[in-house]
């Protein structure tokens, strides 16, 4: 049966479109669109000067602190000072009355009188002894002579007998004249032996005049040494007598009063112990400040370093100040350094006891290269890296060296150079060549 006209040109219209729909290009029809970069935050390395700061628990302590006691036993008689005065090296804080010091003094001024008196008698003495030996060295000398005249005498007799002899031998004159002859012979001889005895006795009296002499001078060694003592004893007495005064050992204030006139104070001795001071006196015209680092960080403290001190007073604004002196070793108990700064304190609005904060710079190095921590990425073995952008923003992984840690900022030590720029905190890891969308902070 032959077709209609009308369904034979609905079929030749269904074929064209089949046809039609045959010959469209496949890439055209599974055409896809390409993802979008991955936005992130970007952050820039800076140069700046990086500081090391650790800041521990401060207190402000007087520069010096004195515990005054009396040396002496006694009624105090006067107080002319009271807490809060200010006063100079050597001001009397109170007065003891010691009579009984006054009187050993008494006592002391006339031993010495005595010694010294003992002194210039045995010096006398000396000079007595002096003149009696200068006196029995005169009389060796005459002693002496005496023997010289006798020898002379003697050597004429024996001249005399000599030849009187000869004579007599000769039979030129009588037996009777060499007899006399014999005579003043043994008389001289007896003349030289009395003149050698004289010489040996004033020999001896010289012996006995130096003794005498040395004997004196031992008198005089022993009255000076004897008046030494004395006057030891008196100056001893003198120094206690002046513990009666108790005075101020340096300019300072009067932070503590112990005692008033009429009381009976006690001299501070090992067996009785030390008890209350009577006075303290403070030293605040500079002060001390002291705080204790931890030994993690005490290696890194030295003399000099720079120090903020911010107390709790809310009226006293932050003091700088730097590092005085330190301990030297840790603490055993707390395991801490001991850290001091001088400050100082001219109007005295720094009172010991005062607390607060002691900030302490540790180093500082200039023009150090930073990032925040979180730019900062670790491999699994350690390690760091960060995705550099460059201005395409495309990626590129780049390997860092760490320096100092701040907690919130990381140095980097190399190759980093200031200014570039890098992703910030992200979930997401990159590679190198992803190109990403920055945004803007």
């Amino acid at each position: 049966m032959p077709m209609s006209p009308l369904v034979a040109g609905a079929a030749t219209a269904l074929l064209a479109t089949l046809v039609s729909g045959c010959s469209t290009p496949p890439a055209a029809a599974a055409e896809e669109k390409k993802p979008e970069p991955v936005a992130v935050k970007a952050v820039a390395a800076e140069a700046a000067t990086l500081r090391r700061t650790t800041t521990q628990p401060a207190t402000v302590h007087a520069y010096y602190t004195a515990d005054i006691y009396a040396k002496v036993s006694g009624y105090v008689r006067e107080v002319p000072v009271d807490i809060g005065d200010h006063v100079k090296q050597g001001d009397v804080l109170a007065v003891i009355d010691v009579p009984e010091i006054k009187k050993q003094l008494l006592v002391a001024d006339a031993r010495v009188a005595r010694s010294e008196a003992q002194v210039k008698r045995a010096e006398s003495g000396k000079r007595l002894a002096e003149a009696n030996l200068a006196s029995a060295r005169a009389g060796v000398v005459g002693a002496e002579s005496r023997i010289a005249s006798a020898d002379a005498l003697l050597q004429a007799g024996q001249a005399e007998f000599t030849r009187t002899q000869s004579l007599v031998e000769q039979r030129s004159v009588q037996q009777r004249l060499l007899d006399e002859a014999r005579q003043r012979l043994d008389s001289g001889k007896a003349d030289v032996e009395s003149a050698k005895a004289l010489v040996t006795m004033a020999q001896s009296q010289v012996a006995v005049a130096e003794a005498s002499v040395a004997a004196a001078q031992s008198e005089i060694e022993a009255a000076k040494a004897d008046t030494q003592v004395a006057e030891a004893q008196r100056g001893e007495l003198q120094v206690m007598l002046e513990f009666a005064e108790l005075q101020a050992p340096f300019d300072g204030v009067v932070t503590h009063r112990g005692v008033a006139p009429g009381d009976l104070v006690r001299a501070v001795t090992e067996a009785r112990g030390v008890g209350s001071p009577h006075f303290i006196v403070t030293q605040l015209d500079k002060v001390r400040v002291r705080t204790m680092v931890p030994e993690a960080e005490a290696s890194l403290v030295d003399v000099g370093d720079a120090v903020s001190i911010a107390l709790s007073s809310a009226r006293l604004p932050a003091v700088e100040g730097k590092v005085t002196r330190t301990s030297g070793s840790l603490d055993p108990s707390t395991r801490t350094l001991t850290v001091e700064v001088e400050l100082p304190n001219p109007d005295g609005k720094l009172l010991p006891g005062m607390y607060g904060e002691a900030t302490i710079v540790l180093f500082e190095k200039p023009d150090a290269v930073s990032l925040p921590a979180s730019a900062i990425r670790f491999r699994t073995t350690g390690e760091s890296y960060v995705y550099a952008l460059d201005n395409a923003s495309e990626v590129s992984i780049q390997d860092v060296t760490l320096g100092y840690d701040s907690g919130t900022t990381i140095e980097i030590a190399s190759p980093l150079a200031a200014g570039q720029k890098v992703i910030d905190a992200h979930l997401k890891r990159f590679r190198d060549g992803d190109v990403v969308r920055v945004l803007e902070n």
